[in-house]
C-alpha cells in the first residue's frame, strides 16, 4: 500500500498498517491525532516535508516496529503535546532535525533497538 497523503486519525479510532510506504507528503508520513492509535510495521516514511510519524494531542499513540523513517525534513518520529511514540528495531536517520523528537509537556518517546544517527542535529531531542 502507497500513502499518498498524510493518513491522520482522530476521535478514538484504530488504523493498522503493514508494508506501507508514505513518501513525498507536505507535512507528515502517518500522523495520529487526539485519542486515536496507529500502528505500523514493516513499512518506509521517508522525505516527507515534517515528520515521518507523528503522535499528536492528548491520547494519541503511534507504535512502529521494523520501520524505515528517513530524510524527512525534521525527524523520522515525533511525539508532540501529549502524544506517544513507541518504536522497536527502527531506523530514525538521515532527517533534518532529530531522528527522534518528544516535544510539550506529557510527551513520550520510547526507542527499543532503534538506530537514530545521522541526523543533521540530534538522535533523540
Amino acid at each position: 500500500m502507497c500513502i499518498r497523503d498524510s493518513l491522520c486519525k482522530d476521535s478514538g479510532s484504530t488504523a493498522a498498517l503493514a508494508h506501507c510506504t508514505s513518501q513525498f507528503n507536505g507535512t507528515n508520513g502517518v500522523c495520529s491525532l487526539l485519542g486515536s492509535s496507529v500502528f505500523l510495521s514493516r513499512s518506509v516514511l521517508s522525505r516527507n516535508g515534517f515528520s515521518g510519524a507523528v503522535a499528536h494531542g492528548n491520547g494519541s499513540y503511534l507504535s512502529m516496529s521494523d520501520c524505515e523513517s528517513t530524510e524527512n525534513q525534521h525527524c523520522g518520529a515525533s511525539a508532540l503535546e501529549l502524544g506517544s511514540v513507541y518504536a522497536r528495531t527502527c531506523s530514525l536517520r538521515h532527517s533534518g532535525q532529530a531522528g527522534a523528537l518528544a516535544q510539550g509537556e506529557g510527551s513520550l518517546m520510547s526507542l527499543e533497538e532503534c538506530a537514530a544517527d545521522d541526523n543533521l542535529r540530534h538522535g533523540l531531542e
